[in-house]
């Protein structure tokens, strides 16, 4: 996760704003950060296993929690569009 956030990306960069809130970058939310970015991969490492298998349900509910794990992340640390 880590990767997707290179140095500047905390700017706007070749004219296109970044959506990400500043605290995102603030060394004290490092293990907030570090936690939200474990569940992600947890859950899409999951939703990988269990396409795999093949039974849609379990794929729709596996993709629903990744889906969560988004969420959380986005809800704590991306700016609204507006703002």
């Amino acid at each position: 996760m880590g990767a997707l956030f290179g140095p500047g990306t905390d700017q706007a960069v070749g004219g296109h704003k970044t959506l990400a809130k500043p605290e995102l970058f603030k060394p004290e939310n490092g293990e907030e950060v570090g936690r939200l970015a474990r569940e992600f991969v947890d859950a899409a490492e999951n939703l990988a296993e269990v396409a795999a298998e093949g039974d849609k349900d379990a794929v729709q509910t596996a993709f629903g929690d990744l889906g969560k794990t988004c969420k959380n992340c986005h809800e704590k640390f991306r700016a609204n569009d507006d703002d």
